[in-house]
Protein backbone atom coordinates (compact mmCIF):
# COMPACT_ATOMS: atom_id res chain seq x y z
CA UNK A 1 0.00 0.00 0.00
CA UNK A 2 2.83 2.45 1.30
CA UNK A 3 4.60 1.53 -2.76
CA UNK A 4 1.23 2.59 -4.75
CA UNK A 5 1.38 6.23 -2.28
CA UNK A 6 4.62 6.85 -3.08
CA UNK A 7 3.67 6.33 -7.45
CA UNK A 8 0.71 8.22 -7.19
CA UNK A 9 2.65 11.23 -5.29
CA UNK A 10 5.56 10.91 -7.77
CA UNK A 11 3.11 11.32 -10.88
CA UNK A 12 1.50 14.09 -9.39
CA UNK A 13 4.55 15.99 -9.05
CA UNK A 14 5.88 15.14 -12.60
CA UNK A 15 2.76 16.65 -14.10
CA UNK A 16 2.67 19.80 -11.77
CA UNK A 17 5.87 20.24 -13.27
CA UNK A 18 5.12 20.33 -17.18
CA UNK A 19 3.51 23.54 -17.16
CA UNK A 20 6.21 25.02 -15.76
CA UNK A 21 8.16 24.38 -18.39
CA UNK A 22 6.29 24.76 -21.18
CA UNK A 23 5.88 28.54 -19.89
CA UNK A 24 9.90 28.57 -19.04
CA UNK A 25 10.16 27.70 -22.96
CA UNK A 26 7.75 30.17 -23.90
CA UNK A 27 9.31 33.66 -22.22
CA UNK A 28 13.09 32.49 -23.26
CA UNK A 29 11.23 32.32 -26.70
CA UNK A 30 10.22 35.70 -26.27
CA UNK A 31 13.26 37.51 -25.28
CA UNK A 32 15.47 35.80 -28.08
CA UNK A 33 12.85 37.30 -30.39
CA UNK A 34 13.31 41.01 -28.65
CA UNK A 35 16.69 40.70 -28.48
CA UNK A 36 16.93 39.79 -32.58
CA UNK A 37 14.38 42.60 -33.20
CA UNK A 38 16.56 45.24 -31.37
CA UNK A 39 19.50 44.11 -33.02
CA UNK A 40 17.87 44.76 -36.09
CA UNK A 41 16.29 48.40 -35.45
CA UNK A 42 20.25 49.08 -34.35
CA UNK A 43 21.26 47.80 -38.04
CA UNK A 44 19.01 50.17 -39.39
CA UNK A 45 19.24 52.86 -37.14
CA UNK A 46 23.18 52.34 -37.86
CA UNK A 47 23.18 52.28 -41.73
CA UNK A 48 20.54 55.16 -41.45
CA UNK A 49 22.74 57.66 -40.23
CA UNK A 50 25.74 56.46 -41.85
CA UNK A 51 24.03 58.11 -45.07
CA UNK A 52 23.29 60.68 -43.58
CA UNK A 53 27.00 61.39 -42.07
CA UNK A 54 28.11 60.37 -45.46
CA UNK A 55 26.21 63.25 -47.38
CA UNK A 56 27.22 65.66 -44.89
CA UNK A 57 30.63 64.80 -45.56
CA UNK A 58 30.35 65.55 -48.84
CA UNK A 59 28.45 68.93 -48.86
CA UNK A 60 31.23 69.80 -46.34
CA UNK A 61 33.95 68.82 -49.02
CA UNK A 62 32.70 70.71 -51.63
CA UNK A 63 32.16 73.80 -49.62
CA UNK A 64 35.99 73.22 -48.82
CA UNK A 65 36.33 73.04 -52.62
CA UNK A 66 34.49 76.18 -53.46
CA UNK A 67 36.70 78.04 -50.78
CA UNK A 68 40.16 76.96 -51.89
CA UNK A 69 38.36 78.13 -55.01
CA UNK A 70 37.58 81.60 -53.86
CA UNK A 71 40.96 82.06 -52.35
CA UNK A 72 42.46 81.40 -55.67
CA UNK A 73 40.40 83.90 -57.47
CA UNK A 74 41.20 86.60 -54.84
CA UNK A 75 45.29 85.92 -55.48
CA UNK A 76 44.06 86.66 -59.53
CA UNK A 77 42.20 89.48 -58.33
CA UNK A 78 45.31 90.78 -56.97
CA UNK A 79 47.51 89.75 -59.41
CA UNK A 80 45.52 92.12 -62.09
CA UNK A 81 47.14 95.80 -62.55
CA UNK A 82 45.46 98.53 -64.36
CA UNK A 83 45.72 102.05 -64.55
CA UNK A 84 42.36 102.58 -66.62
CA UNK A 85 39.81 104.18 -63.61
CA UNK A 86 36.87 102.12 -65.20
CA UNK A 87 38.64 98.64 -65.27
CA UNK A 88 40.31 99.69 -62.00
CA UNK A 89 36.96 100.19 -59.98
CA UNK A 90 35.29 97.41 -61.21
CA UNK A 91 38.17 95.08 -60.18
CA UNK A 92 37.84 96.90 -56.66
CA UNK A 93 33.83 95.50 -56.48
CA UNK A 94 34.51 92.50 -58.01
CA UNK A 95 37.50 91.65 -54.99
CA UNK A 96 35.03 92.69 -52.61
CA UNK A 97 32.01 90.79 -53.68
CA UNK A 98 34.78 87.30 -53.48
CA UNK A 99 35.60 88.69 -50.61
CA UNK A 100 32.11 88.85 -49.35
CA UNK A 101 31.36 85.26 -50.60
CA UNK A 102 34.42 83.60 -49.38
CA UNK A 103 33.76 84.76 -45.47
CA UNK A 104 30.16 83.67 -46.32
CA UNK A 105 31.36 80.08 -47.09
CA UNK A 106 33.89 79.84 -44.32
CA UNK A 107 31.14 80.83 -41.57
CA UNK A 108 28.27 78.48 -42.66
CA UNK A 109 27.37 75.80 -39.91
CA UNK A 110 24.57 74.17 -41.86
CA UNK A 111 25.54 72.93 -45.61
CA UNK A 112 22.93 72.11 -47.37
CA UNK A 113 22.79 71.39 -51.37
CA UNK A 114 20.79 74.40 -52.25
CA UNK A 115 23.28 76.39 -50.42
CA UNK A 116 26.64 74.62 -52.16
CA UNK A 117 24.97 75.20 -55.75
CA UNK A 118 24.36 78.76 -55.08
CA UNK A 119 28.26 79.02 -54.11
CA UNK A 120 29.17 76.92 -57.42
CA UNK A 121 26.87 79.82 -59.40
CA UNK A 122 28.74 82.65 -57.47
CA UNK A 123 32.71 81.23 -58.23
CA UNK A 124 31.72 80.51 -61.99
CA UNK A 125 30.50 84.02 -62.16
CA UNK A 126 33.50 85.74 -60.35
CA UNK A 127 35.24 83.38 -62.60
CA UNK A 128 33.94 84.94 -66.02
CA UNK A 129 34.28 87.84 -64.99
CA UNK A 130 37.89 87.46 -64.16
CA UNK A 131 38.81 86.01 -67.56
CA UNK A 132 37.00 88.83 -69.36
CA UNK A 133 38.41 91.75 -67.22
CA UNK A 134 41.88 89.42 -67.98
CA UNK A 135 41.59 90.22 -71.60
CA UNK A 136 40.10 93.61 -71.74
CA UNK A 137 43.37 94.84 -69.57
CA UNK A 138 45.50 92.41 -71.92
CA UNK A 139 43.45 94.47 -75.05
CA UNK A 140 44.36 97.98 -73.42
CA UNK A 141 48.56 96.91 -73.00
CA UNK A 142 48.85 95.60 -75.93
CA UNK A 143 46.97 98.45 -77.79
CA UNK A 144 49.30 101.22 -75.60
CA UNK A 145 52.36 99.24 -76.74
CA UNK A 146 51.39 99.56 -80.64
CA UNK A 147 50.71 103.01 -80.34
CA UNK A 148 54.05 103.52 -79.02
CA UNK A 149 56.06 101.30 -81.50
CA UNK A 150 54.25 101.51 -84.58
CA UNK A 151 52.98 103.89 -87.20
CA UNK A 152 50.18 103.59 -88.36
CA UNK A 153 50.39 101.87 -91.79
CA UNK A 154 51.75 99.07 -89.60
CA UNK A 155 48.97 99.34 -86.92
CA UNK A 156 46.84 98.85 -90.17
CA UNK A 157 48.72 95.99 -91.04
CA UNK A 158 48.75 94.11 -87.68
CA UNK A 159 45.07 94.82 -86.99
CA UNK A 160 44.24 92.87 -90.59
CA UNK A 161 46.32 90.77 -89.68
CA UNK A 162 44.94 90.19 -86.26
CA UNK A 163 41.73 89.79 -87.42
CA UNK A 164 42.36 87.01 -89.89
CA UNK A 165 43.87 85.07 -86.86
CA UNK A 166 41.31 85.47 -85.03
CA UNK A 167 38.69 84.82 -87.60
CA UNK A 168 40.62 81.31 -88.43
CA UNK A 169 40.46 80.93 -84.39
CA UNK A 170 36.83 81.46 -84.31
CA UNK A 171 36.11 79.54 -87.11
CA UNK A 172 38.17 76.53 -85.61
CA UNK A 173 36.65 77.14 -82.25
CA UNK A 174 33.29 77.07 -83.80
CA UNK A 175 34.28 73.92 -85.61
CA UNK A 176 35.18 71.95 -82.27
CA UNK A 177 32.24 72.85 -80.40
CA UNK A 178 30.19 71.57 -83.43
CA UNK A 179 31.96 68.34 -83.47
CA UNK A 180 31.07 68.25 -79.65
CA UNK A 181 28.10 69.11 -79.57
CA UNK A 182 27.22 66.80 -82.15
CA UNK A 183 28.71 63.76 -80.35
CA UNK A 184 25.95 64.11 -77.41
CA UNK A 185 23.48 61.66 -77.04
CA UNK A 186 20.39 63.73 -77.15
CA UNK A 187 17.06 62.69 -75.01
CA UNK A 188 13.32 63.02 -76.73
CA UNK A 189 10.04 62.59 -75.08
CA UNK A 190 10.87 62.94 -71.77
CA UNK A 191 8.00 62.25 -69.81
CA UNK A 192 7.46 62.10 -66.26
CA UNK A 193 4.40 60.42 -64.14
CA UNK A 194 2.97 59.34 -61.16
CA UNK A 195 2.23 55.34 -60.37
CA UNK A 196 -0.04 54.10 -57.56
CA UNK A 197 0.61 51.17 -55.04
CA UNK A 198 -0.56 48.50 -58.47
CA UNK A 199 1.89 50.48 -60.72
CA UNK A 200 -0.88 52.37 -62.41
CA UNK A 201 -0.71 55.78 -63.81
CA UNK A 202 -2.08 58.67 -61.71
CA UNK A 203 -1.90 62.66 -62.17
CA UNK A 204 -3.08 63.22 -58.12
CA UNK A 205 -0.36 64.24 -55.50
CA UNK A 206 -1.96 62.03 -52.60
CA UNK A 207 -2.10 58.64 -54.91
CA UNK A 208 1.36 59.00 -56.17
CA UNK A 209 3.77 56.81 -53.91
CA UNK A 210 6.62 56.73 -56.76
CA UNK A 211 7.61 58.14 -60.15
CA UNK A 212 8.46 56.82 -63.76
CA UNK A 213 10.42 58.75 -65.94
CA UNK A 214 10.32 57.48 -69.86
CA UNK A 215 12.46 59.16 -73.01
CA UNK A 216 13.93 58.47 -76.02
CA UNK A 217 17.73 58.41 -76.54
CA UNK A 218 18.10 59.33 -79.90
CA UNK A 219 20.30 58.07 -82.71
CA UNK A 220 23.70 59.43 -83.37
CA UNK A 221 25.89 57.93 -85.50
CA UNK A 222 29.21 59.54 -83.98
CA UNK A 223 28.36 59.36 -80.37
CA UNK A 224 29.80 56.48 -78.10
CA UNK A 225 28.11 53.80 -78.15
CA UNK A 226 28.25 50.59 -75.84
CA UNK A 227 27.23 50.48 -72.13
CA UNK A 228 26.62 54.02 -70.76
CA UNK A 229 24.54 55.65 -67.47
CA UNK A 230 21.39 57.18 -67.60
CA UNK A 231 21.03 59.88 -64.43
CA UNK A 232 18.27 61.50 -63.77
CA UNK A 233 17.87 64.49 -61.62
CA UNK A 234 14.13 65.33 -60.36
CA UNK A 235 13.33 68.41 -58.75
CA UNK A 236 9.99 68.66 -56.70
CA UNK A 237 7.73 71.48 -56.47
CA UNK A 238 9.72 73.95 -54.20
CA UNK A 239 12.94 73.26 -56.31
CA UNK A 240 14.75 70.71 -54.01
CA UNK A 241 16.48 67.72 -55.49
CA UNK A 242 14.85 64.30 -54.73
CA UNK A 243 17.92 62.85 -54.12
CA UNK A 244 18.91 59.23 -54.17
CA UNK A 245 18.15 57.17 -51.09
CA UNK A 246 21.35 55.68 -50.54
CA UNK A 247 23.48 59.13 -51.92
CA UNK A 248 23.93 58.47 -55.31
CA UNK A 249 26.35 60.87 -57.39
CA UNK A 250 28.20 61.75 -60.54
CA UNK A 251 30.58 63.84 -62.29
CA UNK A 252 29.03 66.95 -63.66
CA UNK A 253 31.25 70.00 -65.41
CA UNK A 254 34.52 68.73 -63.34
CA UNK A 255 31.69 68.85 -59.76
CA UNK A 256 30.38 66.10 -58.15
CA UNK A 257 26.60 66.45 -57.43
CA UNK A 258 23.60 63.76 -56.01
CA UNK A 259 21.28 62.26 -58.65
CA UNK A 260 18.02 60.85 -58.08
CA UNK A 261 17.67 57.34 -60.12
CA UNK A 262 19.94 56.04 -62.41
CA UNK A 263 20.05 53.52 -65.11
CA UNK A 264 22.59 51.37 -67.21
CA UNK A 265 21.95 50.68 -71.19
CA UNK A 266 23.34 49.30 -74.07
CA UNK A 267 23.45 52.04 -76.87
CA UNK A 268 23.97 51.28 -80.37
CA UNK A 269 23.53 54.70 -81.94
CA UNK A 270 19.91 54.02 -82.82
CA UNK A 271 16.79 55.43 -81.10
CA UNK A 272 17.10 53.43 -77.94
CA UNK A 273 13.42 53.77 -75.56
CA UNK A 274 13.71 53.45 -71.79
CA UNK A 275 11.81 54.33 -68.20
CA UNK A 276 13.75 54.76 -64.97
CA UNK A 277 11.57 54.60 -61.51
CA UNK A 278 11.87 56.86 -58.90
CA UNK A 279 11.24 56.30 -54.73
CA UNK A 280 8.70 52.89 -53.31
CA UNK A 281 5.83 54.18 -51.21
CA UNK A 282 6.70 57.55 -51.14
CA UNK A 283 4.99 60.79 -50.29
CA UNK A 284 4.85 63.74 -53.21
CA UNK A 285 3.40 67.45 -52.81
CA UNK A 286 1.20 68.60 -55.15
CA UNK A 287 3.08 70.95 -58.28
CA UNK A 288 5.30 70.78 -60.58
CA UNK A 289 8.39 68.45 -61.03
CA UNK A 290 11.27 68.95 -63.33
CA UNK A 291 13.31 66.13 -64.88
CA UNK A 292 16.65 66.41 -66.09
CA UNK A 293 18.42 63.45 -67.97
CA UNK A 294 21.88 63.58 -67.93
CA UNK A 295 23.96 60.66 -70.81
CA UNK A 296 28.21 60.54 -70.25
CA UNK A 297 28.28 63.91 -68.45
CA UNK A 298 26.09 66.17 -70.67
CA UNK A 299 22.63 66.74 -70.40
CA UNK A 300 20.63 64.76 -72.86
CA UNK A 301 17.26 66.59 -72.39
CA UNK A 302 14.43 67.77 -70.01
CA UNK A 303 11.02 67.09 -69.10
CA UNK A 304 8.84 68.12 -66.70
CA UNK A 305 5.19 67.19 -65.12
CA UNK A 306 2.38 68.07 -62.78
CA UNK A 307 0.86 66.33 -59.95
CA UNK A 308 -2.45 68.05 -58.86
Amino acid sequence: MAQDDWRADARSKDSGSRPKNKVVGLLATLVVLLLLAAVGLGVLYYVKHTQSVQMQSLLEEQRDSISRNLEQVLVDYNDLKTDNASLLEKLTDEKARAEKLLAEVKSVKAVSYKKIKEYQKELGTLRAIMRKMVGEIDSLNTLNKELVEENSRVRGEYTEAQLNVQKLSSENETLSEAVQRGSVIQARSISLVGLNGREKVVNKASRTVKLKVCMTLMANPIAKSGSCLVYLRIFAPDGVLLADPEGGIFTLNGETVAYSAVREVEYANADLDLCVFYGEKGTYAKGNYKVEAYVHGALAGTGEAVLR
